[in-house]
């Protein structure tokens, strides 16, 4: 902008504050270069330790199902008992129990299967790849105002799956990601930001009558490629 526009820029950031009103950033600014560079530290270290901070509090307080190689994470409170209740039977499924291997660490995620943010997880199919599709101004506003209205429902998902059976079961989605760190040692650690969390394989499972509707082995990247996905 200095390029271009040199004497009105010029004058512009003269009378312009960088993030506050100018007369707001001339009280709180120091005025020598030692002082400026101290507070852009500050700053730095506070912003970045308030976010480890609420990751690390969040983390603590998620309801988890653990055992000692598997831990199991629901994200509808409502199912948090289904799991305390179903996960070792849904464990115990010839069909899911063949997969999982003798003292591997599994990280599994219990959702309904139209979970808008599943690809974040795991490549779970085409349309739960969002980068990829076109989305109205309505659509984004409605997810910025109801975040979470999602998870009981799945209609801004955009395609429907149905989250009952004919049986009138529950059916739930559980995505499977194998955790290879070797410095784990309580179940918070399998959302360590070290860990490395390798998709495996999704299971769609009726939850109420332990019977297996879908079964399929997921590629290592998430719906995002390579991208680290952070997620927990």
């Amino acid at each position: 902008m200095l390029n271009e526009h040199p004497e009105t820029y010029k004058a512009y950031m003269e009378r312009t504050g960088m993030f506050l009103p100018k007369k707001i950033e001339r009280q709180m600014t120091p005025s020598s270069i030692s002082g400026k560079i101290a507070l852009f530290v500050l700053i730095a270290t506070f912003t970045m330790g308030s976010v480890f901070f609420l990751r690390f509090y969040t983390i603590k307080h998620l309801p988890l199902w653990t055992s000692p190689t598997i831990v199991a994470l629901a994200l509808i409170p409502d199912d948090t008992q289904k799991m305390e209740h179903r996960m070792n039977d849904l464990l115990s499924m010839p069909e899911i129990k063949t997969r999982l291997k003798d003292n591997e660490k599994y990280l599994v995620y219990c959702m309904p299967i139209d979970y808008i943010m599943q690809g974040l997880i795991a490549d779970t199919g085409v349309e739960w790849r969002l980068y990829r599709r076109h989305f109205t101004v309505s659509r984004f506003l409605d997810w910025v105002f109801h975040p979470f209205s999602h998870l009981a429902g799945g209609h801004h998902a955009g395609p429907h799956h149905a989250s009952t059976d004919i049986n009138g079961g529950v059916v739930r989605r559980l995505i499977f990601l194998n955790i290879s760190d070797s410095t784990i040692s309580t179940p918070y650690d399998f959302f360590s930001i070290n860990a490395r969390r390798i998709p495996q394989f999704m299971a769609d499972v009726d939850v109420h009558n332990l019977k297996l509707i879908d079964l399929e082995d997921l590629p290592q990247d998430t719906g995002w490629g390579k991208l680290p996905a952070p997620t927990f």
